[in-house]
């Protein structure tokens, strides 16, 4: 499935869910809300997904009226991805007139808690730019990457749904350095409580009434991350799982164990097949054991 679908069939679970809030409980719009409605209504999505997305969107209702009091007094917003203030990754908030917030990210088949780009990891622990370690961490970026222009040129078309076989070795290698970068600017979190409490909430969030559903096939599985216990540790590895497939022998997952219980890995992959200034990375992180981190989970 292609990024835009994936982006197009998430968008309209929203919008579905949004219009069976509307319908149920009477819920009123903010105005973001009532524009991105109107953007996602003429997405087309086939039958079978349309005809999963409104069971599930049902059985999603009944459980928030539930668990939310206050529903029919309440205000719907839907959340962008990049937010001023957002504290979680919450795509759908509702608010009642007391100002209690209740909200939640909604996926569609796929599992990732947080898409932030590797090549901005600094940023995460709010580590100052005019720091030495900001500084430290950039100029080796900056290099492992023009080591990287030296072999693959700007502008080359390296990659045509994976590296092509000329390029994979040292897209690895690449890839290899990048993250033994970032492994060592993550682990000055462990220097400062700060530094981990941003790291963490970067990539998890810590929201007021923040839950995650997640619609896997025929499957709601909702997670109650209310009662996260905050780490006070963090260990970095740059691993490697080398299978049959032979894209294997270029893939790299960057796994982050929080003292706390969770382990999180970040896969990352080239987001271009043509080779640019800084270098288009998609990243993808899974929550792989939420351990005893206070996660509770249910099927609904």
């Amino acid at each position: 499935m292609t990024k835009s679908k994936e982006n197009d069939n998430g968008r309209y679970f929203e919008f579905l869910l949004t219009q069976k809030l509307i319908e149920k409980f009477k819920v009123q719009l903010t105005s973001r809300a009532k524009k991105d409605q109107e953007r996602d209504n003429r997405k087309e999505i086939p039958k079978k997904t349309h005809k999963e997305m409104l069971d599930a969107v049902d059985r999603i209702s009944s459980w928030i009226g539930k668990h939310f009091s206050s529903v029919e007094k309440s205000t719907l917003d839907r959340h962008p991805d990049k937010e001023k203030n957002k504290k979680s990754h919450e795509d759908i908030s509702l608010t009642d007139s007391k100002r209690n917030c209740f909200s939640f990210s909604l996926k569609h088949n796929h599992e990732a808690i947080f898409h932030g780009r590797i090549t901005s990891c600094i940023n995460w622990l709010g580590i100052k730019k005019e720091s030495s370690m900001f500084k430290k961490y950039d100029f080796r970026k900056k290099q492992i990457i023009s080591d990287l222009h030296e072999i693959i040129p700007l502008e080359t078309e390296f990659a045509d749904k994976g590296i092509k076989p000329m390029y994979q070795s040292c897209w690895s290698n690449f890839i290899k350095k990048l993250h033994e970068n970032a492994k060592e600017c993550l682990l000055h979190a462990n220097t400062k409580p700060l530094y981990l409490d941003n790291l963490f909430n970067t990539i998890i969030g810590r929201g007021s009434g923040q839950y995650r559903i997640l619609k896997i096939k025929k499957k709601i599985i909702v997670q109650n991350l209310i009662n996260l216990k905050s780490p006070s540790l963090l260990k970095v590895e740059n691993i490697q799982k080398i299978t049959k497939d032979k894209r294997s022998m270029y893939v790299w997952y960057l796994v982050l164990k929080f003292n706390n219980g969770i382990t999180i890995e970040g896969r990352n992959k080239q987001d271009s097949t043509k080779m640019a200034i800084t270098p288009k990375i998609k990243s993808d992180w899974q929550v792989v054991d939420w351990g005893n981190s206070g996660m509770k989970e249910q099927e609904i």
